[in-house]
């Protein structure tokens, strides 16, 4: 569980502002916004989606700075109330429906902070996928760098330490690596991983759609990658070190509790939308174009309504989650590298992988010549039309 987690970490002074009060949009606004937001993922040529621990609050598994996260009650000597074990946590509804948008081709990629693993074990595909601090079912040789994935069980330890296994991947034809295996969860001032890092901010550079979901945009560098691609952005900082969140979150006026602020309508000649969906204000929210206050099963389940996109339901094995874990997306093209050994851990007694993926992080052929529901309902143009933002 997240509680678990936050106190394997090293001490740490700042953790960032905790508490901020929740905003929700009255139902015209957010029905305003909701639409805004599906017109803009119908034209976006390229969406970004960046993810955080409010994400995962529907699935039974604390946030860290809500009014009730772990840190936030932490200040107060208290802890959560409840606070699901990770093992025992399913995929939201919020993370179903991004598995559906992109097999329907409206999002390209997803990069996330969270380390619970809900969205592998959703089945949303690897290779459109950035684990920037870590997966608590994920272990990496030393040695050859192999990344094996557990089904059930989490790790037993965070912070890149051994877990005790070994890898099984054959380094001869007689002989395993043997390289101890070490937890991918990292801890304060840990570095972020490659690729994942790189392949996030090339992916985040690409995008002229940044959608954020329940995230403070505290953490970084992952909180400076929605805005890479905004015209006169700073650049990126060289280290890729896990740093502590800015001291304080200024707020304005716009940002109250008694204040329904609406989205802004300037963003110059940049043709880039950045979004954010959190019910807390962040100090990104000035440069946003839609700031949506609601909940994110909310605000993803109309998405999907208004863009006909069906959400797939979790599916349980004698009331057991299994994983059903994808690793290449359907609108991969055949020239693209994937850059990970991916195994199933020596421990699995069940395989986490989708039928149709194999241990060795090979996918077995398939049809590519799948059309996308975007790609259907839209045909191509050069003339989009320009989304008018709501005054």
């Amino acid at each position: 569980m997240s509680l678990d987690y936050a106190s394997a970490l090293s001490e740490y002074e700042n953790k960032g502002v905790c508490g901020i009060p929740e905003v929700r949009d009255p139902d015209y606004i957010f029905e305003q916004k909701v639409s805004v937001l599906t017109d803009l993922l119908r034209h976006s040529s390229y969406t970004v989606v960046h993810t955080g621990a409010g994400l995962s609050t529907a699935a039974g598994i604390p946030d860290f700075r809500g009014p009730n996260g772990v840190w936030t009650l932490e200040k107060q000597g208290k802890k959560p109330a409840f606070s699901k074990p990770f093992t025992e946590a399913r995929p939201s509804v919020g993370h179903m429906a991004l598995v559906a948008l992109e097999r329907a081709g409206y999002i390209n990629f997803v990069i996330t902070q969270n380390i619970d693993g809900l969205h592998l074990r959703s089945g949303f595909p690897r290779n459109r996928l950035s684990i920037l601090h870590g997966d608590v079912f994920m272990e990496k040789c030393g040695s050859c760098g192999a990344v094996y994935i557990r089904s059930t069980k989490m790790v037993p330890t965070f912070g890149l330490k051994p877990t005790g296994a070994r890898c099984t991947k054959m380094k001869t034809r007689v002989r395993p690596c043997g390289g101890k295996l070490r937890d991918s969860v990292l801890d304060w001032e840990d570095e972020l991983p490659e690729p994942d890092y790189a392949i996030a901010v090339k992916e985040a550079r690409r995008a002229n759609l940044q959608l954020c979901i329940g995230t403070s945009l505290q953490i970084h560098p992952a909180a400076d990658l929605p805005f890479t691609s905004k015209q006169g952005a700073a650049p990126l900082p060289s280290s890729r070190k896990r740093r502590h969140p800015d001291d304080q979150v200024k707020l304005s006026d716009s940002d109250s509790p008694s204040h329904h602020s609406k989205p802004s309508t300037s963003t110059g000649s940049c043709p880039t939308r950045v979004v954010i969906v959190n019910l807390q204000p962040t100090k990104f929210d000035a440069r946003a174009d839609i700031c949506l206050r609601a909940e994110i099963d909310r605000v993803l389940t109309r998405v999907c309504q208004n863009l006909g996109v069906e959400i797939p339901i979790v599916e349980n094995e004698g009331g057991v989650f299994i994983p059903k874990i994808v690793l290449r997306s359907k609108h991969t093209t055949k020239s693209e590298r994937f850059p990970w050994i991916i195994l199933s851990h020596p421990e699995n007694k069940i395989s986490p992988f989708a039928s149709n993926e194999s241990n060795d992080g090979k996918k077995e052929e398939e049809d590519q010549t799948a059309v996308s529901k975007k790609d259907k309902d839209e045909p191509p143009t050069d003339n989009k039309p320009v989304i008018e933002l709501p005054q």
